[in-house]
């Protein structure tokens, strides 16, 4: 006959070695590379903030050659670059070459990356309250 004691420690190892395996995702994380460049002037653009719209942690800055890379955890992810009063949002998806020439024309990408990212967050708001 088994004594409680023992019964104790079995179990004890068991919650213990299952503790340590860690749990299963379905999440692949994507490293992406860009090079931020002044549209007008042909410059590198040095010290931008960049920053994934979905996860504000997730973050980086350009260096000195306007080289920045990100890691997303999700397929089509929406950058905010702020460098001004009002940050430009664009989608990962239509950055041509890894060359984002900051320009006028990023306004027109801008708004249309921020009404994705304004349909993601309502859905994702709408999923939890599910």
């Amino acid at each position: 006959m088994i004594s409680n004691r023992l019964l104790l420690i079995i179990f004890s190892c068991l919650i213990l070695s299952c503790a340590s395996i860690p749990a299963y995702t379905d999440v692949t994380s994507t490293t992406f590379t860009a090079k931020v460049i002044d549209g007008e002037t042909g410059e590198q653009i040095i010290g931008l903030v960049i920053i994934e719209a979905e996860d504000p942690t997730n973050l980086s800055t350009t260096d000195l050659e306007g080289n920045f890379n990100l890691q997303f955890n999700h397929e089509y992810p929406i950058i905010m670059i702020s460098w001004s009063y009002s940050p430009i949002y664009l989608n990962v998806s239509e950055i041509n070459n890894g060359i984002i020439f900051y320009d006028k024309t990023l306004d027109k990408k801008s708004r249309k990356a921020k009404k994705q990212l304004t349909k993601w967050k309502k859905r994702e708001a709408k999923n939890k309250m599910q």
